[in-house]
């Protein structure tokens, strides 16, 4: 069965992988990013491989353009079977909690935690006409409790401060949510894609990371298309498998 689906920061990198793979699964998907003329790129290039992609232009820290966005989508559909919240930010990865500044910070937390929160109150009516909604939060290692707590963690050593609190406030974002649906046809999880080769990163080559942007989308698509939904509801998935939180 046909899915309609939205990514959010999907004009590159994991979220466009993501976009690419639903849609040649014969799945509908609706991109956003900030930059109109890069999402109008990434979904015409897209359309060109046979995809039903449209764009759709969001600034997730703008309440006014979430609005616009839901009204954007529901001029074309009836409702949204699929949600993932992919688009985010890491502006700090290089520096101590001491070194963080306030703009970056609140900027990290608005992107990465804020966004998603009110993206998800926004879109649930449209949502809730789904039989099978499904919402993705793309979350991080990085903001797991238990990995965070562990001084033997392989990471450890990470800094990111701004970015590792927004991730953990993400991942409560999904547990509240669940919380919420779990009476309902709507389910909610928490991924994390890994260390990928993508641009978030400004500080840091992320050239010789484990893992391709393609690598990084395997799981949200996954979720979004294949797995049991009732399994998924309230949990923290990496490579398919459930993690700590």
């Amino acid at each position: 069965m046909q899915k309609t689906c939205l990514i959010t920061g999907a004009s590159r990198g994991i979220g466009y992988e993501t976009a690419k793979g639903l849609g040649h699964q014969g799945h509908k998907v609706y991109i956003t990013a900030r930059n109109s003329q890069k999402g109008q790129e990434a979904a015409q290039k897209l359309s060109q491989e046979g995809i039903q992609a449209r764009f759709i232009e969001l600034d997730i820290t703008d309440p006014q353009s979430i609005v616009r966005a839901r009204t954007q989508l529901a001029q074309h559909e009836e409702k949204l079977d699929v949600l993932i919240n992919n688009a985010g930010i890491m502006i700090d990865s290089i520096f101590t909690p001491d070194k963080v500044s306030f703009e970056d910070f609140s900027s990290t937390l608005s992107t990465n935690t804020t966004g998603p929160y009110f993206l998800i109150q926004e879109f649930m009516p449209l949502l809730a006409k789904s039989a099978d909604a499904r919402v993705i939060n793309m979350s991080s290692d990085l903001g797991a409790m238990t990995q965070a707590s562990d001084p033997q963690s392989r990471f450890d050593a990470v800094l990111a401060p701004g970015y590792r609190i927004s991730k953990a406030a993400l991942n409560m974002v999904t547990l509240i949510y669940a919380k919420h649906f779990r009476d309902t046809d709507i389910s909610i999880c928490s991924c994390s894609p890994g260390w990928c080769q993508t641009s978030l990163d400004p500080h840091i080559d992320s050239s010789k990371a484990p893992n391709t942007a393609i690598d990084g989308a395997q799981t949200p698509i996954w979720l979004a298309s294949e797995a049991n939904k009732a399994d998924i509801n309230g949990q923290f998935f990496y490579k398919k498998s459930t993690i700590n939180w």
